[in-house]
C-alpha cells in the first residue's frame, strides 16, 4: 500500500510539469516524422516498424533524457528535496518508487510509439498483416534496454541535485549515440532502442538489467548518505 501511495504522489507531482504530456507527444512526433519520410521519399521497403534513418535516432534517447531530468527536477525546486528528507518515509522506498514511476512513464511512451507503428503499418501496408509479435517485442525490448539510462539519469540527479547536470550528460550521450551509430556499430546498446529490435539482442537485455540494478544500488547508497 505504501508503494501505491508513493506512486500516486509521484503522479501528482508529475502533473505539475509537462512530463506526462511529453511522454505521449515525443513518440507521436517521432512517428509523424517517420510517416512523412516514408510516404514522400517512397521508402516503404525499408520500413520494419522503425526506419533506418540515422538522424531520427536522436528523438528517443533525447526524449528519455528530457523526461527523466524533468521528473527528477520536481524534487530540486522550491527546496522540496529537504522536505522529503525529513518525512517518515524510508529513503530506499522513496528512491525505488521514484525510479519505478519514471520507468512506467517511459513504458507509456513505448506503448504510444507501438500504437503509432500500428497505424503506420495500416496506412502504408494495407494488404500486409500486422506484425504483432514484432510490435510487442519491440516495445518491451526498447523499454528494458532504456532502463540503464533511466537509472543513471536518476543517479546523476541524486548526486548533483540539478537538472543542468543530468541534461548535460544526457545530451552528450545522445550525440555519442548518434555519432557512434555510423562510426562504431558494435556499440549497439547506446543506439537504443532502435538497434535492440534487430538480430540477437539477448545479451543487451541481460546487460541492461544488470546495469540498471547496478546504477539503482549506487543511487540508493548515495541517497542514504545525503544530508
Amino acid at each position: 500500500m505504501l508503494s501505491i501511495r508513493l506512486l500516486h504522489a509521484e503522479l501528482i507531482k508529475a502533473k505539475r510539469t509537462s512530463v506526462i504530456y511529453l511522454a505521449i507527444v515525443i513518440p507521436i512526433i517521432y512517428s509523424l516524422l517517420t510517416l512523412f519520410i516514408l510516404f514522400f521519399e517512397q521508402q516503404k521497403e525499408s520500413f520494419h516498424l522503425l526506419p533506418d534513418f540515422g538522424w531520427l535516432y536522436m528523438f528517443l534517447p533525447l526524449g528519455l533524457t528530457i523526461l527523466t531530468s524533468l521528473s527528477s527536477n520536481v524534487f530540486y525546486s522550491n527546496n522540496m528535496w529537504k522536505i522529503i528528507m525529513i518525512q517518515p518515509i524510508s529513503r530506499v522506498s522513496f528512491y525505488i518508487n521514484h525510479l519505478l514511476f519514471i520507468k512506467l512513464l517511459i513504458l507509456t511512451g513505448c506503448i504510444v510509439l507501438s500504437i503509432c507503428s500500428i497505424f503506420i503499418n495500416i496506412i502504408l501496408f494495407q494488404e500486409t498483416p500486422l506484425p504483432w509479435n514484432s510490435i510487442i517485442s519491440s516495445c518491451l525490448i526498447s523499454w528494458v534496454c532504456s532502463m540503464p539510462v533511466i537509472s543513471f539519469q536518476v543517479l546523476i540527479g541524486i548526486k548533483f541535485k540539478s537538472i543542468a547536470a543530468s541534461l548535460s550528460i544526457g545530451i552528450a550521450g545522445f550525440f555519442f549515440s548518434l555519432i557512434s551509430y555510423y562510426q562504431a556499430s558494435f556499440l549497439g546498446m547506446w543506439h537504443y532502442p532502435l538497434s535492440t529490435i534487430e538480430g540477437n539482442n539477448s545479451y543487451l537485455i541481460i546487460l541492461s538489467i544488470f546495469l540498471s540494478c547496478f546504477f539503482t544500488v549506487i543511487g540508493v547508497i548515495s541517497l542514504l548518505k545525503t544530508e
